[in-house]
C-alpha cells in the first residue's frame, strides 16, 4: 500500500512539474562528462591482448577529457560533443572515445512534431538516422544530481547483427523540476531532464546546467544526411561489412 501511495505521488508531482515549465519558455545548456565503460574483447584475438589491453586504457584516459552539451529550447533540443582539440591526428583516441557508447554524432528532438534524428559521417558519407523514443519503466527510487532529486527509470537498448539479437539494460535519472522529455543522446522521452544516464558502456552526467534568458540561436534542425532507419542502417553497415571482410563472416556463423 505504501508503494502504490508513493507511486501516486510521484504521478502526480512529476504531473504538476511539466505544467510549471509549459507555461514559459524554456532556454537551458547543460554539460555533461562521460564515463567509458566498455572494453575491447580480448579473448578473441589473444595474440594482440596487450596491444588491445592498451587500447582500452587510452579510451578510459580520453573519455574523461570529453564534454557534451545539450542545448534546449522549448520544444526542441540538441546534444553533440564540445570542441576539443587532437593531439595526435593520425590516432585521435579522443575522437573515438567521443562516439564510442552511442554518442557519434549529433542528436536532435523535437517533441512538438516527434521529430527526433542522429546525424553522423560513416565511412566519408553523412547520414541522417530517424531514432524512434525509448519505453520506459519509472521507479519511486531517487538521489540527488548537482541538488536536483532525480529519479530512476529503465528501459533497454537492443542491437542486431550477424551473430543475433543483443538486449543491454538502460538506466537513467531524470529530474521531473527541469524540462520533461529532453536528455543525452539518443535517450529522451521521461517526464523530466535525465541528468545521469548509463546503458553499460558509458556513463553520462551533467555537471553543469545554465539557464538562459533567451535562446542562443545554436540549434538548428538537421537536414543533411542520408536519411534511413535505424534498422535500415543496420543492414546497411552489415551489407558493408560483409563485402569488406567475407572471411571474418565466414567463420563467425
Amino acid at each position: 500500500m505504501k508503494k502504490i501511495l508513493s507511486y501516486i505521488l510521484l504521478v502526480t508531482f512529476i504531473s504538476n512539474s511539466e505544467n510549471v515549465f509549459s507555461q514559459k519558455d524554456v532556454f537551458l545548456n547543460i554539460t555533461y562528462v562521460k564515463e567509458y565503460r566498455s572494453k575491447l574483447d580480448t579473448s578473441i584475438t589473444k595474440s594482440f591482448k596487450n596491444e588491445i589491453g592498451a587500447i582500452n586504457s587510452l579510451l578510459a584516459k580520453y573519455s574523461k577529457e570529453i564534454s557534451y552539451q545539450l542545448t534546449i529550447e522549448n520544444q526542441h533540443s540538441l546534444f553533440s560533443i564540445n570542441e576539443f582539440k587532437m593531439n595526435n591526428p593520425n590516432i585521435n583516441f579522443k575522437e573515438v572515445a567521443g562516439s564510442i557508447g552511442g554518442t557519434s554524432g549529433k542528436f536532435y528532438v523535437n517533441k512538438k512534431e516527434g521529430v527526433y534524428l542522429n546525424q553522423f559521417n560513416f565511412m566519408g558519407d553523412d547520414f541522417l538516422i530517424k531514432i524512434e523514443a525509448k519505453k520506459w519503466k519509472i521507479t519511486n527510487e531517487f538521489k540527488f544530481i548537482s541538488d536536483f532529486k532525480c529519479y530512476k527509470a529503465t528501459t533497454e537498448d537492443t542491437v542486431s547483427n550477424h551473430k543475433g539479437i543483443f538486449k543491454s539494460k538502460v538506466i537513467a535519472w531524470f529530474c521531473p523540476e527541469l524540462p520533461s522529455f529532453f536528455g543525452p543522446a539518443k535517450f529522451f522521452g521521461l517526464p523530466g531532464l535525465i541528468l545521469e544516464l548509463d546503458n553499460g558502456k558509458m556513463n553520462l552526467r551533467a555537471t553543469k546546467i545554465d539557464f538562459l534568458k533567451t535562446k542562443n540561436h545554436a540549434l538548428k534542425p538537421l537536414k543533411k544526411g542520408i536519411k534511413l532507419t535505424e534498422k535500415e542502417f543496420e543492414e546497411f553497415t552489415e551489407k558493408k561489412a560483409r563485402a569488406m571482410f567475407p572471411k571474418f563472416f565466414k567463420n563467425n556463423k
